[in-house]
């Protein structure tokens, strides 16, 4: 799948997203997966700091909030893997951290648009947060990626028809725009869009909460099929 090649004029290279537990002390669970000997530093917002020396492997990074809010800043280091499925995590996904390949964020309160989601990741895993926008943010994938993964983002706009890139050309392509609350004439463009520019396999699912697909999706359901791909939608 593809890169999004979007500007995003508000990204740093230190920040992240603000956290708040806004009700109760709580515990903030990351994990992280960088480079050999790579440092990243965790500025909690309550006086503590923790610096994370990188493996290669995922690292869990475990910290106990005694108060009820705090401001969470991350620096350092490019990383190749930020995830985080604390609900009491918010924030802009345009402040989230370049350079990784995966972004996998679920059950957290983090906002934005899809169009300001980082470039040059393989994975993007974000599932029941209220990150919002036009799922024609697709029309401007670029380099192969793995996943695009969003599910139960119900502040997602819809899908406006637009002229998508051949997503599966090298790898088999993973597409989950699941629960998304889209009608069935965004779910026929989306399919047709998808099908018109695929040579290789991959798997989509498009159904849930999204309207059911109508017979104008036939001919792209079916040229998907001859391709090798699993169509998983609501007749």
């Amino acid at each position: 799948m593809r890169r999004l090649l979007c500007p995003h004029p508000r990204r740093g290279s230190g920040g992240f997203l603000i956290a708040d537990f806004s009700a109760a002390a709580g515990t903030m669970t990351w994990k992280v997966t960088g480079t050999s000997s790579k440092q990243v530093k965790f500025t909690w917002g309550d006086g503590a700091d923790t610096t994370l020396t990188m493996t290669g492997s995922e690292q869990t990074l475990t910290h106990n909030y005694t108060k009820a809010s705090f401001n969470l800043r991350i620096s350092g280091d490019t990383v190749t893997k930020w995830q985080c499925n604390n609900a009491q995590l918010k924030g802009d996904v345009a402040d989230l951290p370049t350079g990784a390949a995966t972004y996998s964020f679920y059950n957290t309160s983090i906002s934005g648009d899809v169009a300001d989601l980082p470039t040059g990741a393989v994975n993007y895993y974000f599932s029941n947060t209220s990150i919002s926008g036009d799922l024609n943010v697709f029309a401007t994938l670029g380099t192969e990626i793995d996943l695009i993964y969003l599910y139960g983002c119900i502040n997602i706009t819809g899908y406006t028809s637009a002229t998508l890139q051949n997503i599966s050309a090298d790898n088999a392509a993973n597409i989950r725009v699941y629960n998304l609350g889209l009608t069935s004439t965004e779910v026929d463009n989306f399919i047709i869009d998808l099908a018109a520019a695929q040579t290789g396999d991959g798997y989509l699912s498009i159904g849930g909460t999204n309207a059911a697909r109508t017979s104008a999706s036939n001919a792209a359901v079916a040229a998907l099929l001859a391709l090798g791909w699993d169509v998983l939608v609501n007749e």
